[in-house]
């Protein structure tokens, strides 16, 4: 049901986009009129299909997302190359400024440091990987020193070392390395190999579709993204060989990859940033202008004259048509669309249309629309001069809806650039229906319907300027609600309720610590407040949800047992007192003096010292499950003595299944029957482990013992006085 009042269409990659067609004057093969989607970016022109964008770049490097594959970095910044003549491995030399050939590396042959055919190289770590189709194996150095680190020798899709020269042989075409080690891809048997350590065993994954794949890439996650030569397209798997799913888009997965470090041409040509050329700092070291080199020679790359270095990027048009959106009125005039953009470059133009009709059309027909029915507003263009110092910052574009009224409305986007750059449009919210305040005006302003046309446009441009306060009133409220206010609002709303905040909790967990704290602040001080703040404490630690009846207890002292008032007395008929001068251990001679117990207490009275005792104390029973680590617990420390009465002492009692009759004894309270305890023997208790809870694995605490060989099963709950010690 649509709700009461002004309201929005909100296109974005997370509501989506809602396309209904798009056109272009070039299309790539899939026909999708040279827009792409991308998810850090948003809605922006798709690479060209011939440039250095695309996942069929001619440099290898699958439109900018990794390395070309005959270029290698390892962590330290060591640039290596793989030149398509002899010597093939060359790496380069900060001091000379050259790609050098590695010493005794590279040369033509079969023996254990020469190459046939490489095809590709990867750096993993220290371990420079090259993927020697000829020689059918791949050759591992190490990069500091060049020495040979290992040699992965032929072997068939089984995993069983075979000769060069046998029908199975697998076909090493291309090596990338991951979080979990080296990867190489066999373009013969569809199989990759997975290797943890130079010189230990693979593991062998199997994707789906073998024997079709020339390049494989992993991501940070372990990922693995396999290519088919001369295919726009990435086949994406698990880790374990699953497959996911397919994109045509490198943008869309681009996030999952460092940015390259140096960028290659057509000729294999590739730019080292003036960083590396220099003092070779880190990977991640792209300042400067840099150089470009020719990887067949090492030398730096001569260009003529009127050669252009570096083809464009983006396909220069791109047209995308989202709709319909219904506003389930009739003859509704829709009022407005607001684009957030993420980038508007130098070159660069958005130009916005729309149509409106009374009755849903189909897709075709909206293609088939002539230009002159779409209502066209001012483009939006891109700066005269690149900035200078900080990159362009999102910028948002807001103009009104020029179409006539109707129920549905068709968004029409046209990007343009110079090829270099793309504009890229996070998200579009439409909103409607127009409210003017042509409505406050008597009726005859709105008489003639040109005139009543014109007033509604003149009067949006005041009445857009008064929404975002009007509706910045409407929704004040949500900022005072923990579960609607912003991040930066929740910090806030803790410090007016003077509500301290563990540092390390992430904004749900304080969002949690808010909602369960603001309807007990009239009842603050008292058991149930206390109960509500350490629930969510609870909560917050352990990560699960808590009910009203569970866990923690709080047992105020004077409810902890039933006092019998006696004058002058410790026994009852004979028998013993419902407590002790041991409960105090306060020194009365003759009465209480044992040496190494009592205590000197020169304050109360002692006739009335176990009241004294248990007066404003109180005991906080929580399972010692849920509160594992020391740091745990003080957290736990810190939200009772922020939230307890000032005057108040109390006790943290962290429980473990058992009875303990003296100590865990009391049904529905500190009971808790569980299953008969394990002992290990010769554990080291872990320094990690909260200091309440009990120890585990000791004698006389909750070690059962159980000897004999009988076969009888004994199901009693051991329940022993003062210890959890049992002899079967």
């Amino acid at each position: 049901m649509r709700p009461a009042g002004p309201t929005f269409w909100l296109l974005d990659a997370r509501t989506g986009w809602r396309t209904i067609g798009s056109t272009g004057d070039t299309p790539p093969p899939a026909d999708d009129g040279g827009i792409a989607f991308d998810a850090v970016h948003g809605l922006r022109l798709q690479a060209d299909p011939h440039g250095p964008r695309a996942l069929t770049s001619p440099d290898g490097s699958l439109g900018r997302l990794v390395l070309p594959d005959f270029v290698a970095a390892d962590g330290a910044a060591r640039l290596f190359t793989l030149a398509p003549n002899p010597p093939y491995l060359r790496r380069f030399d900060a001091d000379s400024g050259m790609f050098l050939p590695l010493p005794a590396s590279g040369e033509p042959g079969s023996g254990a440091r020469d190459l046939a055919t490489p095809v590709a190289i990867a750096a993993s770590g220290r371990n420079l990987l090259v993927a020697d189709r000829g020689n059918r194996r791949v050759v591992v150095f190490d990069t500091p020193t060049l020495s040979l680190r290992a040699v992965w020798e032929a072997r068939d899709g089984s995993n069983h070392p075979v000769p060069p020269d046998h029908p199975q042989v697998w076909d090493p075409v291309s090596v990338d390395a991951g979080p979990t080690g080296a990867h190489v891809l066999d373009a013969a048997h569809g199989v990759v190999y997975r290797f943890s350590d130079p010189i230990g065993s693979p593991i062998i994954i199997r994707p789906a579709g073998a024997g079709r794949w020339r390049r494989l890439v992993v991501d940070a996650r372990g990922y693995l993204y396999l290519h088919a030569e001369g295919e726009p397209r990435l086949d994406i798997f698990r880790p374990d060989g699953e497959f996911v799913r397919s994109t045509v888009d490198g943008g869309e997965v681009a996030d999952r990859f460092d940015p390259p470090l140096v960028i290659a041409d057509h000729r294999r040509r590739i730019h080292v940033p003036a960083g590396l050329l220099t003092s070779c700092p880190s990977v991640t070291d792209t300042s400067g202008d840099g150089t470009w080199f020719d990887t067949s020679t090492g030398h730096p790359a001569v260009f003529a004259d009127d050669e252009w270095i570096g083809p464009t990027h983006f396909q220069k048009k791109g047209t995308w048509i989202g709709g319909p959106l219904d506003s389930e009125i009739y003859r509704c005039q829709w009022h407005r669309i607001q684009l957030e953009l993420n980038r508007l470059p130098v070159g660069s133009r958005i130009r916005v249309s729309t149509y409106t009709d009374a009755t849903e059309r189909q897709r075709d027909d909206i293609l088939a629309l002539p230009n002159a029915l779409w209502a066209q507003v001012p483009d939006l263009i891109g700066p005269p001069a690149r900035p200078r110092g900080r990159e362009q910052r999102t910028l948002t574009g807001d103009m009104a809806v020029l179409s006539r009224e109707g129920r549905f409305l068709w968004l029409r986007l046209e990007l343009h650039s110079d090829g270099y750059d793309t504009p890229a449009v996070a998200s579009a919210r439409v909103h409607y229906p127009r409210r003017s305040h042509l409505e406050l005006l008597p009726a005859v302003y709105s008489a003639d319907d040109a005139a009543r046309r014109f007033l509604e446009r003149f009067l949006s441009v005041f009445q857009t300027q008064l929404e975002p306060v009007e509706h910045l009133i409407r929704d004040v409220a949500g900022l005072f609600d923990p579960d609607a206010a912003p991040p930066q609002m929740v910090d806030a709303l803790s410090s007016w309720l003077a509500l301290p905040l563990e540092g390390d909790w992430d904004t749900d967990q304080r969002r949690n610590l808010l909602r369960t704290i603001a309807p007990a602040l009239r009842r603050r001080g008292t058991p149930h407040a206390l109960r509500g703040y350490l629930r969510a404490y609870l909560e917050n630690l352990t990560g699960l949800p808590l009910k009203d009846d569970q866990f923690p207890h709080l047992v105020e002292g004077y409810r902890e047992r039933n006092h019998i008032w006696l004058t002058g007395q410790d026994t009852v008929g004979g028998r013993a007192a419902p407590w002790s001068s041991g409960k105090v251990a306060r020194l009365q001679l003759d009465r209480y003096a044992t040496v190494g117990k009592v205590r000197l207490v020169s304050t109360g009275d002692p006739d009335r010292d176990v009241f004294h005792h248990y007066a404003h104390r109180f005991r906080v029973i929580v399972p010692a499950p849920w509160v594992r680590t020391a740091a745990d617990e003080r957290a736990l420390h810190r939200a009772i003595e922020a939230e307890k009465p000032a005057h108040t002492a109390y006790d943290l009692a962290l429980l473990t299944p058992g009875i303990r009759i003296g100590h865990q004894s009391t049904i529905g309270l500190d009971t808790v029957i569980g299953a008969t305890p394990r002992t290990r023997l010769a554990c080291r208790d872990d320094t990690t482990r909260a200091p309440s809870r009990p120890p585990s694995g000791r004698l006389g605490i909750d070690t059962v013992l159980r000897g004999g060989t009988a076969r009888r099963r004994d199901r009693r709950v051991p329940t022993p006085l003062d210890s959890n010690v049992t002899l079967l």
